[in-house]
């Protein structure tokens, strides 16, 4: 028998005890959107439109920001930031 052990728990999680004693973390499925909002945020094409919008700028963003160097003439931290603000980007994707 194939048991999962999850070491993160979380508010909607319950734990049954199987037919051999081990605990098992089961998660419930979570209510439907209640708002407008929701229901949009939570839809496939608003995903869509998201990684669309962001694989086409990404290009153009990345080359903006190699660029920023100005041959020494942009301040360190200006480089710094937006490297950071790139990789933020493409981490909430």
């Amino acid at each position: 028998m194939l048991v999962y052990h999850l070491t993160m728990s979380s508010p909607h999680a319950e734990y049954v005890v199987d037919e051999d004693g081990n605990q098992i973390e089961v998660y419930n499925v979570p209510p439907p959107p209640s708002t407008k909002w929701g229901k949009i945020y939570r839809s496939a094409a608003f995903q869509i439109v998201i990684v669309a919008a962001l694989a086409f700028a990404g290009p153009g963003m990345s080359e903006a920001i190699t660029a920023l160097g100005g041959g020494g003439q942009a301040a360190p931290w200006a480089v710094n930031a937006a490297t950071a603000v790139s990789y933020v980007m493409v981490s909430r994707t």
